[in-house]
C-alpha cells in the first residue's frame, strides 16, 4: 500500500464495545487529515454508517501500539490504556488497515517533526537574537 492511499483508506470493521454485554458493534472506519496546527495531521474517525455523525476521532500521535490478534481481529493502543480491538471481514481487509496505520502513524509522525523544526525556527529572529511567547496561547512574535 502506498501512502496516497494509506491517507484516504476507509471500510466498515467491528469495533469491539466497551460495554460489558455489548460485543462488536459495526462501525465505519476512515483515515482523514487533520490540523497540522493541533498537533493532529492525521486522524482516525468512526461513525455508526458511512456519512453518519461521528462516534470517534483518534490521533495518530496518540497511537502507540498497533497488534494482529488473529485472521480478522487487530488492535491499537490510543494513549496509556485505552485499547481498541476491531475485527475485519477477512485476513486481508485487517492486514490492509494494519498497513495503513503504519504507513500513516510513520508520515504522521515525520510531520509532527518537521512542523516542530519550524516553528522553532520561526521564533527566533535573526534581525535582533531575541523572542518573546505572547500570552498563555504561545502565539509567537518576533520582536
Amino acid at each position: 500500500m502506498d501512502l496516497s492511499k494509506a491517507k484516504t483508506f476507509k471500510g466498515f470493521l467491528s469495533k469491539d464495545s466497551p460495554s460489558l454485554f455489548g460485543g462488536y458493534q459495526k462501525r465505519f472506519f476512515q483515515i482523514i487529515e487533520g490540523d497540522l496546527n493541533k498537533g493532529e495531521p492525521f486522524l482516525i474517525t468512526y461513525a455508526e454508517k458511512e456519512n453518519g455523525q461521528l462516534k470517534g476521532a483518534i490521533p495518530f500521535a496518540q497511537i502507540s501500539e498497533i497488534n494482529s490478534l488473529s485472521k480478522k481481529e487487530f488492535c491499537f493502543l490510543v494513549g496509556d490504556s485505552k485499547t481498541f480491538k476491531l475485527k475485519a471481514e477477512n485476513e486481508s481487509i485487517k492486514n490492509d488497515w494494519i498497513d495503513a496505520i503504519k504507513i500513516i502513524k510513520k508520515e504522521n509522525t515525520m510531520l509532527l517533526a518537521e512542523f516542530g523544526k519550524e516553528r522553532s525556527s520561526s521564533m527566533y529572529s535573526t534581525k535582533d537574537k531575541s523572542w518573546k511567547i505572547q500570552n498563555q496561547s504561545k502565539e509567537v512574535i518576533n520582536t
